[in-house]
């Protein structure tokens, strides 16, 4: 992966952040446990995923995430928000504790005072597969963070994210706050359980106040 481009100095920025220190996330916290039972209600593995382009993605024992086709590449995302089309009524229909969390956020919907906002923010539930392992990346930028709240994940810890070389193994109502600018990897052991997160992405505070207008 490239080198993100830097719009806050690198020296200054930690790989994993508390979940604690940011609205955006708090919120996640305070919702986690409704979030975990409205992931399980709406039936995740019956919703319509589009595969992720632009990483690599492999099976053990199987065919890269290429090879496999979109209907079944290991890493599929169903999209709640992003800038250039708000907030997605389909999505949001099937998901409205999701979205009715977020939807106000400034941090996620707002225009910061640096940066002209190409790089954020998404909404989005991530789905990878059994045996699925997302190679190392990085995000283009550094000027946002990433929450991953754990939605439905395999039992014995078989799923983890790894980020700056540290890895942390999923459970359902987790919520891990990194930068995404640091290499980052996720991989899921299980045999036959997919993993499934709510993925947010947020400006970093130091770009703010934001403009919601």
């Amino acid at each position: 992966a490239l080198a993100p481009a830097s719009v806050l100095a690198p020296a200054a920025e930690a790989a994993w952040h508390a979940a604690e220190a940011h609205d955006v996330t708090r919120r996640l916290l305070a919702n986690a446990t409704a979030l975990v039972a409205e992931a399980e209600r709406a039936n995740l593995d019956a919703l319509h995923m589009k595969s992720l382009e632009g990483h690599g993605v492999e099976v053990k024992g199987g065919a890269s995430g290429a090879a496999l086709g979109p209907e079944k590449a290991p890493w599929r995302e169903l999209l709640l928000y992003d800038r250039a089309g708000g907030w997605r009524d389909d999505a949001c229909a099937a998901l409205p504790t999701a979205c009715a969390v977020l939807r106000d956020a400034p941090s996620i919907v707002g225009t910061p005072r640096l940066g002209d906002g190409s790089f954020c923010c998404r909404v989005e539930i991530l789905r990878l597969a059994p045996g699925g392992r997302v190679l190392p990346h990085t995000a283009p930028t550094n000027a946002r963070l990433k929450a991953h709240v754990g939605l439905s994940t395999p039992p014995g810890y078989a799923a983890s994210l790894s980020v700056a070389g540290e890895r942390r193994a999923w459970r359902d109502g987790d919520v891990f706050v990194f930068d995404d600018s640091f290499f980052h990897e996720a991989g899921n052991e299980h045999a036959s359980v997919p993993r499934y997160v709510l993925s947010v992405d947020f400006w970093k505070p130091a770009l703010g106040p934001f403009d919601v207008g």
